[in-house]
């Protein structure tokens, strides 16, 4: 949730009879610091849709540059009648898991009757092991098309919701609203828009073009847009349904509220409240209709001519209506945005696949330098284990002459002592070399005859050290083995510094009661 701070408070709306700019300020209560609007031509918007894409560019810079808007950063809302809303079950109530399979979701499962959507969800409630969520879902190029051409114009989009959060938003201006089971009207010119909201959120949308209700008994919407004033203020005479759009009308609400109870809830509640907006005129139409079709019912109408009761009347301000709860947007923890944005590791991995590919190149370019550059110290030091062995056991067959206190001895039986007391220096080292992990290499030696192996070895992995101890466990000619030391360490590989881990090996060949013996017979 973002501090209230210096930051400004600004909201946004695109509609079809113009766009409507105004910024807010709050010291011990909210104000109006300027508003603007610009008239549009009937056809430049179309369901919502910007037809004609080049002059409403040309007309949105000229009107940012004549009211000095440029640079302003602005929470955008939307009109409803493209958003899809649907309601899901996740299997999971850890935050990024749920955002993951939501994601997985849309993109894969999701019917939209559109492709490429933007999209965010709301949670509305959680159990043991599921987490139950709205996902409101609108087509990528409409609201992109909305953000480039305000950003053309020099207004940068800092978020985009639907016209039904920001409305309620801003009906909750002073006043305690909880939209546990309420219906919201919200008349602008040809368009009606309704709202059901459950538990605070809008769980169904339907937008209603009074265009095409009752062709040849329109009143004062044949154009497809209200007349309006410079400012932006619908003619109250303007306002006005005819009686038979008003019978169509109130037969769709009938419905939609028999759709929540029955439909949505499965009898188990009902819409309790219903609140009209728009104009003055509009809205005492419609309140006057409602009561009489639906008289178990609280219906009021909200009007916004003032941001605060101690605020002085504006009838103006009123058709500023939802740009006012866009601007406040930044109150609500967890609002809806859908502005589109870049998936962050869809962007990251590209990068890091070839990072990885990169280190991987260098790690196997230095682990054959290592290879290469211990492979001849490790053939000088199976030789010298070699020679060292024929030297002892030159000696030991000198001493057994010795013990026989000058008696003859078998040349025969001297050589055959020795050969079988010799060890195979060149087996040993290739059972030592032959379970050592990739990258590993012996750089040292030290040998007593039949008694204890002292290896040293350098390993790229430090975790390689512990592989290869549970490997030597296995030698047939080693009884018990451990690691005395390991140490991190800087090696020369051919010109390059590179990092190893050297780890220092006791291999015993005897247990230590065998030692013994053999050393007092």
């Amino acid at each position: 949730m973002h501090t209230l701070g210096s930051k400004k408070w600004i909201g946004l709306t695109i509609e079809q009879n113009g766009v409507r700019y105004i910024k807010l300020k709050k010291n011990k209560s909210w104000e109006m610091e300027t508003r603007s609007f610009l008239p549009l031509q009937p056809g430049m918007i179309i369901e919502n849709e910007i037809a004609d894409k080049e002059n409403f560019r040309e007309l949105l810079q000229n009107w940012v540059q004549e009211k000095g808007l440029k640079g302003s950063e602005v929470s955008l809302s939307i009109p409803p009648s493209q958003i899809i809303i649907r309601r899901m079950t996740i299997p999971s109530t850890n935050a990024k898991q749920v955002e993951q399979l939501v994601k997985l979701e849309v993109e894969t499962a999701l019917h939209l009757p559109f492709e490429n959507p933007v999209y965010d969800y709301l949670p509305i409630r959680k159990d043991e092991e599921n987490t139950h969520l709205l996902v409101f879902a609108a087509p990528r190029r409409l609201v992109e098309d909305y953000v480039e051409l305000l950003a053309d114009a020099g207004i940068k989009v800092s978020a985009v919701e639907t016209s039904a959060t920001a409305l309620a938003r801003a009906i909750g201006v002073g006043r305690s609203e909880s939209f546990t089971e309420t219906m919201l009207i919200h008349q602008d010119g040809a368009h009606l828009d309704i709202y059901m909201f459950h538990a605070g959120q809008p769980i169904f949308m339907r937008s209603i073009n009074l265009n095409d209700m009752q062709p040849n008994q329109l009143a004062g919407f044949t154009d497809g847009s209200s007349p309006i004033d410079p400012d932006g203020f619908e003619s109250a005479n303007q306002s006005r349904i005819s009686a038979e759009q008003m019978v169509e009308i109130t037969a769709e609400i009938s419905r939609m509220l028999n759709f929540y109870q029955y439909s949505l809830h499965d009898g188990e509640t009902r819409i309790t409240e219903i609140i009209i907006t728009g104009s003055r005129t509009g809205q005492q139409q419609m309140l006057e209709e409602l009561q009489l079709a639906i008289g178990d019912m609280n219906i009021r109408t909200v009007n916004f001519d003032r941001l605060t009761s101690e605020a002085a009347a504006d009838p103006e301000l009123n058709a500023y209506r939802i740009a006012i709860g866009a601007a406040i947007r930044r109150t609500d923890a967890g609002a809806l945005d859908l502005l589109p944005r870049e998936d962050r590791e869809a962007q990251l991995y590209p990068v890091l696949m070839a990072s990885i590919l990169i280190l991987w190149i260098f790690g196997a370019i230095a682990v054959g330098i290592l290879y290469v550059t211990n492979r001849d110290t490790v053939n000088e030091q199976a030789v010298r284990i070699q020679e060292l062995n024929d030297n002892k056991t030159l000696l030991m067959a000198e001493l057994a002459k010795l013990n026989t206190k000058g008696q003859p001895t078998d040349p025969k039986l001297v050589i055959n002592t020795i050969l079988k007391s010799r060890m195979d220096a060149v087996a040993v080292l290739d059972q030592l070399n032959k379970p050592m992990p990739q990258g590993g290499a012996i750089v040292n030696i030290g040998y007593t005859q039949n008694t204890e192996i002292t290896l040293t070895a350098n390993f790229v992995k430090m975790e390689d050290a512990s592989v290869y101890l549970s490997q030597l466990r296995k030698l047939p000619f080693a009884v018990s083995m451990q690691i005395d030391k390991l140490s991190e360490d800087m090696a020369e590989v051919g010109n390059l510094p590179t990092r190893v881990y050297a780890a220092v090996y006791k291999i015993r060949m005897t247990n230590e009661k065998q030692t013994q013996e053999g050393g007092t017979e």
